[in-house]
């Protein structure tokens, strides 16, 4: 008899596991971690700006950072990103591919944005760490400038 009650609580906590968990990992937002050329430390890197390719989105405008975090273009499966810096500039040309997901008809679809990859780059070396972007907060990329 004095099991009783926690038998309900665990009845009630237990069909609270039949609703789907509609916590999403998927993310639109490359990782980029700046490093030194010479040595495999941080970077800190005063940018000018950086620019999304023929779109008129600017990010980092005269901001200091050793790490990025830049989006991509959903619409499409290339974007391209223009790096004013130090009195340069670089581009990269990142390509990646979509896939929806449906988790429940409650939560509806997540798009999942993986496969990334480097098509071109003006940067001396630029290194995929993770190929998938999510909102976990992984290196997609290494920079090393």
């Amino acid at each position: 008899m004095r099991f009783l009650p926690l038998g309900i609580l665990l009845l009630l906590f237990a069909s609270c596991l039949d609703e789907p968990d509609c916590i999403s990992t998927a993310s639109n937002k490359v990782q980029i971690a700046l490093k030194r050329l010479d040595f495999d430390s941080a970077r800190t890197v005063i940018f000018d700006s950086i620019q999304v390719y023929s779109t008129d989105s600017v990010f980092y405008k005269s901001d200091t950072v050793t790490v990025l975090s830049l989006p991509i273009n959903p619409g499409i499966t290339e974007t391209t990103f223009l790096f004013f810096y130090e009195l340069k500039m670089d581009s990269l040309v990142l390509s990646y591919t979509r896939e929806t997901k449906i988790v429940s008809p409650k939560c509806g679809a997540f798009n999942y944005f993986q496969e990334l990859g480097v098509v071109s780059t003006s940067f001396s070396q630029v290194t995929v760490a993770n190929t998938q972007l999510s909102t976990g907060g992984s290196t997609n990329l290494t920079i090393k400038l």
